[in-house]
């Protein structure tokens, strides 16, 4: 079984451990010089207003460094994976559960960036439920097996002795139900179709309005559950065939830094992002 290896980084500092992991690894130190290439890089959902700072990265900065970056947009977590581990992608973006999960199965694949995501998840619930145990014999919304979601979801009920399954609805334990995105899932909620749904943080000022919060969608709503600031979430991983590499190496220094190069232009520069 192979080893986990896993790089994980804030953002902070992910460059600088980036570069000195890769240039300790590598037994030579390769050069990059600008040429064209494509770069294959797999998403674990559809595109969608968290894209937007990648896509820049891509049309203004790689483009310029001679690197076409081809995105492949899968309709779930897991398939992403499996598409880094069969050759389809040079770079996958997954769920750090898809990555455990096939490194633990023998995968040959690496962690080289990663995202903490304290906070940016919340389950919340309907009919003025307060309590996790309340959600027994009820549905809760996330995005699916192999997901950060559904990763929490397990995590949040097991901490609170709640039983859980993803068969069906049950009397005895609650359903996780694998559902569409955020507006998807808040759909299910207001029309009572689950009881509870684990979404994005900004969905919260959405569902606070009097005009929302109400009995006629389904409320009172409630948070029963907040991301801890210690769990990792969307992952970017590589093949170790394709990172032994030097060239790669260097190209994969190149990708990260336009990937973070772009966020900060977005915070510096939000206009940008709605106009």
């Amino acid at each position: 079984m192979a080893l986990i290896r896993f790089i994980p980084i804030s953002v902070a500092v992910v460059l600088a451990i980036i570069i000195v992991a890769l240039a300790a690894t590598s037994v030579k130190s390769a050069v990059y010089t600008p040429q064209t290439i494509t770069l294959r890089v797999g998403y674990p959902d559809s595109l969608d207003e968290g894209d937007v700072s990648d896509l820049y990265a891509y049309s203004h900065i790689l483009a310029q460094e001679g690197i076409n970056v081809i995105p492949t947009y899968y309709d779930a977590p897991p398939l992403s994976y499996k598409g880094l581990v069969s050759g389809q992608q040079d770079i996958g973006i997954v769920s750090a559960t898809s990555e455990w999960e096939g490194v633990a199965q023998g995968e040959q694949t690496t962690v080289v960036a990663c995202y903490a995501i304290g906070g940016t998840f919340l389950m919340i619930a309907g009919q003025n439920i307060t309590k996790p145990q309340q959600l027994i014999g009820k549905a809760v919304d996330d995005f699916g097996p192999g997901s950060e979601t559904r990763a929490l979801d397990q995590y949040w009920l097991n901490i609170s002795g709640v039983p859980y399954n993803s068969v069906g609805p049950n009397p005895n334990s609650v359903y996780l139900r694998a559902s569409g995105g955020n507006i998807a899932r808040v759909h299910d909620l207001e029309t009572n179709v689950v009881q509870a749904i684990t979404v994005d943080d900004f969905i919260l000022s959405d569902l606070s309005s009097p005009s929302v919060n109400n009995t006629a969608h389904n409320g009172p709503f409630h948070v029963l559950f907040y991301t801890p600031i210690n769990v990792l979430s969307v992952c970017y991983a590589v093949r170790d065939d394709w990172l032994s590499n030097p060239h790669n190496q260097q190209v994969l220094i190149k990708f990260i830094e336009a990937i973070y190069e772009a966020q900060r232009y977005f915070i510096l520069h939000p206009n940008f992002a709605i106009k």
